[in-house]
């Protein structure tokens, strides 16, 4: 069955949503799609998909892909918030995770692309962590000043 449109809300809330966990996990380089797919996707393990994402480090891309079914089970438990934003943390935690699952899986080539992920994981952690930092209002050593720009 088609999808025949979808509620305005929700979309500003996902999109909200994702915006907001991806500066979160210090990825606004991330150029991140969303697509709003017409009809329910089945998952590798068989139950329908609510959202699913891929991610590209090489072109540092990613892609959310937002099926109908979530939309009909926001509305159905009563359009809370919460149900937005766990989903999407989810699929948003995919851009950290993926260098973790390809040097699991060892898909690299050599121990050169290796150690690349995992310096890129690396620094999506050494942000999140600066982050929190802020956030919980703990003075930083204005003394030493980082390399990096974004901490400026």
């Amino acid at each position: 069955m088609k999808h025949k449109g979808w509620n305005a809300e929700f979309k500003k809330l996902v999109k909200s949503a994702i915006t907001d966990y991806t500066e979160t996990l210090g990825f606004k380089h991330y150029a991140v799609d969303v697509r709003w797919f017409d009809q329910d996707d089945t998952g590798e393990r068989g139950g329908s998909l609510l959202a699913a994402c891929t991610t590209d480090h090489r072109y540092l891309t990613a892609t959310v892909k937002i099926y109908p079914c979530f939309e009909k089970r926001w509305i159905s438990d009563g359009k809370h918030l919460y149900f937005i934003r766990e989903t999407i943390s989810h699929e948003i935690a995919h851009i950290a995770t993926h260098s973790l699952w390809y040097i699991a899986t060892s898909i690299y080539k050599d121990e050169g692309e290796s150690v690349d992920a995992w310096e890129s994981l690396t620094t999506v952690v050494g942000r999140l962590l600066y982050d929190i930092d802020k956030l919980k209002n703990k003075p930083v050593d204005k003394k030493k000043k980082s390399k990096n720009k974004r901490y400026h």
